[in-house]
């Protein structure tokens, strides 16, 4: 399950990895890295969440966030 999850991540996400500016690339790559080093993804994240005013942006990058701690507090109670 944890294979078809990544590989529907990476596929998915792995077409936007080619942005248009830095901070898109950013966001991309802490969504690509968001089940495998849930915690690179916070440290991406949070920056780049004091930075936007775009509320669409904002509310993406929260759900990115909520995302990330659910899968730290999962990879780190096994």
């Amino acid at each position: 399950m944890k294979k078809l999850l990544r590989c529907f991540m990476l596929c998915s996400f792995g077409i936007l990895t080619l942005a248009s500016n830095p901070r898109e690339a950013l966001f991309n790559k802490a969504k690509d890295n968001l089940f495998r080093n849930p915690e690179k993804t916070i440290k991406i994240s949070n920056p780049l969440l004091k930075d936007e005013s775009d509320v669409k942006k904002k509310a993406e990058l929260y759900l990115t966030l909520s995302k990330a701690y659910i899968a730290n507090a999962i990879l780190i109670s096994h």
